[in-house]
């Protein structure tokens, strides 16, 4: 059977030619059973790697789902370290001596900014409204003092 497709013409029944005319694949057997022994190493071998592309496919989603995944989400099983076994210490373990008064407090660490130092040189300076300005446009009522800001001189 052959197809013409765009000025080519390809022939089916023509085997496939190799590239390397000077390398050629050995001929196959002709014998039934030696062809299904290669059929089923074959299948075992495609069957084996298959085995091994879901494995590393697993091992890969799990690797992702912990990079990318959400951190309340928990792996449970086997994860990608398994296999690592860290070295067993020649030293025995030493035992650490119990404290005889309780334990001292820990000193939190304070947060946001730090304070102004004491020593700095402060300078109070008050911005007075008039009289008028003191009362409110629509009620006419006196404003009262909400709150003041202190700025120290540089």
């Amino acid at each position: 059977m052959r197809i013409k497709s765009m000025g080519t013409t390809l022939s089916i029944s023509d085997p496939p030619r190799p590239t390397n005319p000077a390398v050629s694949e050995p001929p196959l057997p002709d014998d039934p059973a030696i062809l299904q022994g290669m059929i089923r190493e074959l299948l075992a071998a495609l069957q084996a790697e298959r085995h091994q592309r879901e494995h590393l496919e697993q091992r890969l989603d799990q690797l992702l789902r912990r990079l990318y995944g959400p951190r309340s989400e928990k792996i449970v099983g086997p994860t990608l370290f398994d296999a690592f076994t860290p070295p067993a210490e020649s030293a025995p373990p030493t035992q650490c001596p119990e404290p005889e008064s309780e334990p001292a407090v820990k000193k939190k660490r304070g947060h946001g900014r730090r304070r102004l130092p004491e020593d700095l040189p402060r300078q109070r300076i008050v911005h007075d409204l008039s009289d008028a300005e003191k009362l409110c446009p629509c009620c006419q009522t006196p404003r009262v003092l909400i709150g003041e800001e202190v700025v120290s001189a540089r």
